[in-house]
């Protein structure tokens, strides 16, 4: 019925979302002296990151997923 299409237009809006924040030029706008979390731009956005590897503010970064409003990201290969 009309409440599963909105339900599965719903789901169908937060993927394409994840999907966007993926394969955008993201800028690392700043880093905690972990090295490992710390800011990242997408879109004139910022978003907290984290990551397993230790980032820099000049490093090429890709998004692995996102956990609520922080992002998990990595260096490019």
């Amino acid at each position: 019925g009309l409440g599963g299409l909105a339900f599965k237009t719903l789901r169908r809006g937060q993927r394409g979302t994840d999907f966007d924040l993926k394969n955008r030029n993201i800028r690392v706008v700043s880093v905690e002296s972990d090295g490992r979390s710390g800011q990242v731009e997408i879109l004139g956005e910022l978003w907290k990151f984290t990551s397993d590897q230790e980032i820099k503010l000049a490093d090429p970064v890709e998004v692995l997923g996102r956990e609520g409003l922080t992002l998990n990201i990595r260096k490019k290969e």
